[in-house]
């Protein structure tokens, strides 16, 4: 590749190139520090179908106010504890970061196995939020991220569990009516 390739590519200001490393260095120093912190204080709780944590404006700089950075951070915490094989096989469950705002939570949701257990979580993600009659935003193109307004979001977090549990047990029922029919 030719520089004038190169060039094409590149905005013609070298500030704005700059500019733009520079904020993806501290969003991922904000992820890792983020992170590292998570999991020495012990904040991310594990239930019978996900794990949780909060992320509170005390706490975290303003980088976590966008859905792309907690999904960043979710996704970085999920490949840390795999590779130290710690989430993995019975114990791989979906990830929630509640990151909170000014009068609400931004939840954002992460699978291991982003597929499947993605659309099931983002479809929990809206029962929940439904089942809770709460006031939501589900505004973003990933359907397994939304805004819960502060009074709600520990309802929402009740109400997810019980989703899921009621998700898990129709799957379990599933596979046992399918085993049986090919008995």
């Amino acid at each position: 590749m030719c520089s004038s390739d190169l060039d094409a590519c590149l905005p013609d200001d070298e500030r704005l190139l700059q500019q733009g490393i520079h904020a993806a260095t501290l969003l991922q120093r904000g992820v890792v520090q983020q992170a590292v912190s998570m999991v020495e204080k012990k904040e991310i709780t594990t239930l019978k179908h996900f794990r949780y944590a909060y992320i509170t404006s005390a706490g975290a700089c303003d980088v976590f106010a966008k859905p792309l950075a907690v999904r960043k951070l979710a996704l970085f915490l999920l490949g840390v504890h795999q590779n130290n094989g710690k989430w993995t096989n019975d114990r791989d469950k979906p990830l929630v970061i509640l990151a909170e705002r000014h009068d609400t939570f931004l939840v954002v949701g992460v699978a291991k196995h982003e597929g499947t257990k993605k659309n099931r979580l983002s479809h929990a993600f809206k029962l929940a939020a439904e089942h809770i009659k709460a006031d939501f935003k589900h505004d973003w193109f990933d359907a397994a991220v939304i805004e819960v307004l502060h009074d709600d979001v520990q309802r929402f977090v009740e109400s997810l569990h019980y989703i899921m549990a009621q998700v898990s047990r129709s799957e379990e029922h599933t596979s046992e009516l399918q085993s049986l029919a090919g008995s």
